[in-house]
C-alpha cells in the first residue's frame, strides 16, 4: 500500500516526536515511521526515577 505524506519521520524516540510537534506547529502532517509498536524509542527503557 502506498501512501502520500508531507512529512516522513524515521524514529519515534524523543527527537523524532519532538520533530513532529514542530512540523505540526508549521500546518505540516508528519507521519511518524518505527520499528516499535510503542513510541518513546530508548527513552522508554529508562526504569530508573529521578
Amino acid at each position: 500500500m502506498l501512501k502520500e505524506v508531507e512529512f516522513l519521520i524515521i524514529g519515534g524516540g524523543p527527537a523524532g516526536l519532538m520533530a513532529a510537534l514542530s512540523a505540526g506547529e508549521f500546518g505540516v502532517k508528519p507521519l511518524i515511521a518505527d520499528e516499535n509498536p510503542a513510541l518513546g524509542g530508548q527513552l522508554v527503557k529508562q526504569t530508573h526515577m529521578f
